[in-house]
């Protein structure tokens, strides 16, 4: 139940997310990618790619980093666990599911493989809200946003549930259980990239030179 007094931060500085080091962190990789024509996870910026540079934000901040993928042998490459979905086809939900079950901590903070600019300082505003629900999600310009997102053990139930019974909605699957959010500001930072137009206009931002962006 998401509640009708979110919590949110304030100030420039975000608090410290010491709680994080008890999650994995999880990176949601191997959608369709059917509006960018190609795998998001494998673009570039600055010679790296999405994911490595997700990863990077993450293992300053969690216990262990892991990559969530419907297709394993498209990620080994990148030297972090790769757990496959225990439901596949089941979109984002079977992934959170997938990445639930194998966390080794108490739960997961899972990014979306097409956020490269996420930074500690959005992870760790979600942070600040651990102790309060099983779930923390953000809400960027009056919009709630389930990646990023906290997801603790004690929903797995839950997923599994609906799962089970073929309801792959992640908002509606966020109705259901306790939910604290965590209002964060509309900036690149928490922005997903989903378009070649997006895409270039990230590497335009970061003088990066043109790019064309293919099937």
């Amino acid at each position: 139940m998401i509640p009708g007094s979110p919590a949110h931060t304030s100030g420039r500085q975000a608090p410290r997310g010491d709680g994080l080091r008890r999650l994995t962190g999880v990176i949601l990789a191997g959608g369709t990618s059917r509006r960018m024509g190609t795998d998001k996870a494998l673009l570039t910026l600055g010679g790296l790619t999405f994911i490595e540079i997700i990863a990077r934000t993450l293992i300053r901040i969690v216990g262990d980093v892991m990559i969530s993928a419907g297709d394993v042998s498209k990620y080994r490459r990148f030297n972090f666990p790769v757990i496959p979905d225990v439901h596949p086809g089941c979109g984002p939900l079977g992934g959170i599911h997938a990445a639930l079950s194998s966390a080794p901590g108490e739960g997961a903070l899972i990014v979306s493989c097409d956020m490269p600019l996420i930074t500690g300082v959005e992870c760790e505003r979600l942070g600040s809200a651990i102790p309060r629900s099983d779930v923390v999600i953000a809400r960027i310009g009056g919009r709630l946003h389930p990646l990023p997102g906290i997801y603790r053990k004690g929903v797995l139930p839950v997923l599994q549930r609906r799962l089970t019974e073929g309801r792959y909605a992640v908002l509606d699957f966020i109705g259901e259980v306790p939910v604290t959010v965590v209002d964060l500001p509309e900036t690149a930072a928490a922005s997903n990239i989903n378009t070649p137009g997006e895409y270039q206009s990230i590497r335009t931002a970061l003088s990066g030179p043109p790019v064309s962006v293919t099937a």
